[in-house]
């Protein structure tokens, strides 16, 4: 079990110290992709140290950073959500992007969303490499076009036609599974 992981469980307030001082820069760049607003980033990367002290324990993470990541994730979408952003963010892009895609908003959740997120799931492993990489960059961490296709060293005209062929791929997946998009 990971050394912080540890610490948060015998509540020792060093954790707070020793994550923030290995995590705030890992933690920043995926807020950051999210709230434009310098103020309203810092604010996130508070919640999350805290929401991390809440979760753990009970929660005991086999992979800390992957859990921290899910955390900053959720806790900027949750800022987004309670500011009620009205900007076009990349995020709000990215959604739409995907919303070509996705179940019809009238299908239950509750019903469908285990199957749904088990077809997901094995989607996204089914791709290639880069692929998955631009799929998930894009649309689980939010991602600009321009920052996944400098990151990969590709144009950005690649990575919009990838991901236009892999929303595709995503689409007749979900029809095939008659999963009404």
């Amino acid at each position: 079990m990971d050394e912080i992981v540890k610490l948060l469980w015998k509540r020792d307030e060093q954790a707070l110290k020793i994550m923030e001082s290995q995590y705030s820069g890992f933690c920043r760049s995926i807020v950051k992709r999210f709230l434009t607003n310098a103020q309203d980033a810092e604010e996130a990367l508070n919640d999350i140290w805290f929401q991390i002290w809440k979760a753990i324990p009970p929660a005991r993470p086999s992979n800390f950073k992957a859990y921290l990541a899910k955390a900053a994730r959720n806790t900027a979408l949750h800022h987004i959500e309670y500011n009620n952003a009205q900007k076009r963010s990349a995020i709000s892009e990215s959604i739409e992007e995907l919303s070509e895609c996705i179940p019809d908003k009238y299908v239950s959740v509750n019903v469908e969303s285990y199957h749904i997120r088990e077809i997901l799931n094995r989607f996204v492993r089914s791709l290639r490499h880069n692929e998955r990489s631009f799929f998930v960059r894009r649309y689980y961490f939010g991602e600009c076009i321009r920052e996944i296709a400098r990151q990969h060293d590709v144009s950005e005209n690649t990575v919009t036609v990838t991901l236009s062929r892999t929303r595709s791929k995503l689409r007749t997946l979900l029809e095939k599974e008659e999963i009404p998009v």
